[in-house]
């Protein structure tokens, strides 16, 4: 992996409605891809139901503005190494899975209403 240390995710999140949000909650999620995804070679890839990371941040956004939603986060994304045993790795052998990671989905969503 290129760090060790845990890495921050900001999201630029529009309002191009009409009406301000307020301490709205936006939500991110990140996702690991299936070995079945990766080993399969899909055209289309696959995600792990359940997000690695988890977290809601509450912004207020002005109509027509955006802004910049920081989650607070200490997570670190994994090499093959460590996720090897837990059935995420490659089916070959990776001689370099110390350095090589899967591939992550950031998702950041507000909930409509």
């Amino acid at each position: 992996m290129m760090t060790q240390t845990p890495i921050s995710i900001t999201g630029l999140v529009r309002n191009i409605g009409g009406l301000p949000q307020t301490n709205t909650p936006i939500r991110l999620r990140v996702y690991l891809e299936t070995s079945a995804s990766n080993n399969g070679a899909l055209a289309t890839a696959q995600w792990n139901g359940s997000a690695v990371v988890d977290r809601i941040v509450n912004a207020t956004i002005n109509s027509g503005d955006e802004v910049n939603v920081v989650y607070d986060l200490t997570w670190v994304p994994q090499s093959y190494q460590p996720l090897a045993g837990m059935g995420y790795g490659p089916c070959a052998p990776l001689r370099m899975a110390n350095n090589i990671s899967p591939r992550y989905r950031i998702e950041i969503s507000v909930s409509s209403g």
